[in-house]
C-alpha cells in the first residue's frame, strides 16, 4: 500500500454569513448589502407574525373567557 500525505492547509480565522452561508471577515455579519436586506426582510416578517399571533390568542381568550360569562353563568 502507498502512504498518502496529507497536507494542512491554513484558514484564516473568519465566520459565515447569515443568509447566504458565504465566507466573511470575523467582524462582519453579513457578505453583502442584498444578504443585510433579505435578512432585515426576514426579521420584519417574523416580529409582524409573531404579534399575529400573539393578538390572535388574546382573541380567542377573550371569547373563551366571555361566552364562560354567558353560558356557564351559575344558575339563580
Amino acid at each position: 500500500m502507498k502512504s498518502v500525505s496529507i497536507e494542512k492547509v491554513k484558514i484564516p480565522p473568519h465566520t459565515h454569513c447569515k443568509i447566504c452561508g458565504r465566507s466573511i471577515p470575523l467582524k462582519k455579519e453579513y457578505c453583502s448589502v442584498e444578504c443585510r436586506g433579505k435578512d432585515e426582510k426576514q426579521s420584519k416578517k417574523s416580529k409582524r407574525m409573531s404579534r399575529f399571533f400573539m393578538i390572535a390568542m388574546m382573541a380567542v381568550l377573550g371569547l373563551l373567557m366571555v361566552s364562560n360569562l354567558f353560558f356557564f353563568s351559575p344558575a339563580g
